[in-house]
């Protein structure tokens, strides 16, 4: 199983945290296949969050009309302060942060390099699979000893590790956003609304998979959609600094003056 699955994501590009909106799921998959790049403002936006998977919600978000950079990292990064265990795709933007790089964005970045699985590939195609399996369960192992000795207290007591090794809880959370989108959109606020609302949804529920399911957001925040609307707003300055199409990408910035729902808890992972 393992194998098919990396083969298939070695043979594309695999999104990181940001990204555009492209149309339905079979034109994103063949997109990949393709590996086309993103695509700028103004036919698409960047679009970040970050995600706890150890208690299911989005923490944070940044969408903004120029690429990813330091300075959205920062922001995105910032409600994640005093989380023991942070892991990121391998952006250069998050190269100052203490982080873990995602063990399949590592592995996908070593077997590129692999003289051996370029020619299974070429002459040998059935053996992929399994070949990618014992190498990534070999990688694998040999990160987990090296983290076993840097961070003890991240393995229990019968030695499993009670992290997360790679982004895919964050992978799927983005495409799941991207399919809810449905649509294209011109106005960064109307999309910055749209993504944080369904983000918010996910995050936020008492029922789910067809069943009650209380989210752990639910029962230890006491945010309510309504406080969107009583949140107080003001216009900052900051240092204009122009990006490589000429914008400005920090200029009277709107930002909450007040905190209306409560909960001040650093997010733990």
């Amino acid at each position: 199983m393992w194998g098919g699955v990396l083969r298939d994501l070695l043979r594309r590009d695999v999104p990181g945290e940001e990204g555009c909106e492209k149309g339905d799921e079979g034109g994103k998959q063949e997109e990949k296949g393709k590996g086309e790049k993103k695509l700028p403002y103004p036919e698409g936006f960047c679009a970040a969050f970050s995600y706890v998977p150890s208690h299911g919600f989005y923490a944070s978000s940044v969408i903004r009309d120029f690429d990813f950079n330091f300075l959205l990292a920062k922001a995105l990064m910032a409600p994640t302060e005093g989380a023991d265990w942070r892991v990121m795709d391998g952006h250069p933007s998050y190269e100052d942060f203490d982080h873990w790089y995602c063990l399949l964005h590592r592995f996908r970045n070593w077997a590129k390099g692999d003289e051996i699985l370029n020619l299974l590939e070429d002459d040998l195609p059935h053996l992929v699979p399994d070949y990618l399996a014992e190498k990534y369960a070999e990688f694998r192992d040999g990160k987990l000893e090296e983290l076993r000795e840097k961070r003890p207290e991240l393995f229990d007591d019968e030695g499993e590790f009670k992290g997360s090794l790679t982004t895919n809880a964050m992978e799927g959370g983005n495409w799941r956003l991207k399919y809810e989108l449905r649509t294209a959109y011109s106005v960064q606020e109307s999309i910055s609304g749209r993504m944080n609302l369904m983000a918010l949804k996910e995050s936020l529920h008492t029922f789910k998979s067809g069943e009650p399911n209380r989210s752990w957001a639910h029962e230890h925040s006491e945010f309510q959609l309504e406080d969107v609307m009583s949140i107080e707003l003001e216009k900052t300055s900051h240092v204009a600094t122009l990006n490589r199409r000429g914008k400005k990408m920090t200029d009277e910035v709107t930002e909450p003056t007040k905190n209306t729902t409560g909960w001040t808890s650093p997010v733990e992972a």
